[in-house]
């Protein structure tokens, strides 16, 4: 083997541990510790959208007057952050709300949360339309 054949061989082994080391990074499923880090964490810069409301999976019935929200899997953390109280405001208007979570959004990122329609309407003084909105969101 001459030195050519013998570089063009280390290189395609060099590709292959490559290729094989990619292929065998998948996402981890998080540990019931690691959730429940998550939902002690502090401030959440995301973005909120409006649900309608009903039984949640908190357990409870809900109006869309009232001052709700869902979390995302991540923060519901298998229920532990039910009725946990959070301060959410809107980064656009400075408005400040203080809700309580009632039920879980599978389909949120873990920056996201769906508010109430009363909620939604309360912090972006009464506009619907926008279906979005930036805001933080903590524990209270």
């Amino acid at each position: 083997m001459n030195i050519s054949q013998a570089h063009i061989i280390h290189m395609a082994l060099l590709s292959l541990s490559v290729i094989l080391c990619l292929a065998t990074a998948a996402p981890v499923a998080k540990t019931d510790a690691e959730v429940h880090e998550i939902s002690q964490r502090g401030l959440v810069n995301g973005i909120g959208s409006f649900f309608a409301v009903g039984l949640g999976a908190c357990g409870a019935w809900s109006q869309p007057s009232d001052m709700v929200i869902a979390l995302p899997t991540a923060h519901y953390a298998g229920g532990a952050n039910c009725w946990k109280h959070y301060t959410v405001t809107n980064t656009n208007t400075g408005k400040v709300m203080d809700a309580t979570a009632v039920d879980l959004c599978p389909t949120c990122q873990d920056n996201q949360i769906d508010l109430s329609r009363g909620l939604f309407s309360e912090l972006t003084n009464g506009n619907m339309a926008q279906g979005l909105c930036d805001l933080t969101w903590t524990p209270a």
